[in-house]
């Protein structure tokens, strides 16, 4: 049953492009502000290492998710199809 369930969410995520899964995140993080969207980094002398930090992985947390789930759908296929 659990094999079957990725099987189809795995075929499912393979034949959407990323442009549309990326903008399906997108509207869904613009439409529940779950994370900032402004491109500019924070300035100021200010600013600990660890605001920055923690800024920039605020930052890369949408495309880097948006990366890994297409590509683990494909890696899984692949895994699937190479078991016997």
């Amino acid at each position: 049953m659990l094999d079957q369930a990725f099987s189809i969410a795995s075929s499912f995520v393979v034949s959407i492009p990323e442009v549309v899964i990326a903008v399906a995140l997108l509207a869904i993080v613009v439409r529940w502000r779950l994370l900032p969207l402004s491109a500019g980094p924070l300035h100021g002398e200010g600013i600990s290492l660890r605001t920055h930090v923690q800024d920039l992985a605020t930052r890369m947390l949408l495309p880097v998710t948006i990366l890994v789930f297409v590509e683990s759908a494909i890696i899984v296929r692949h895994v699937r199809a190479s078991c016997p």
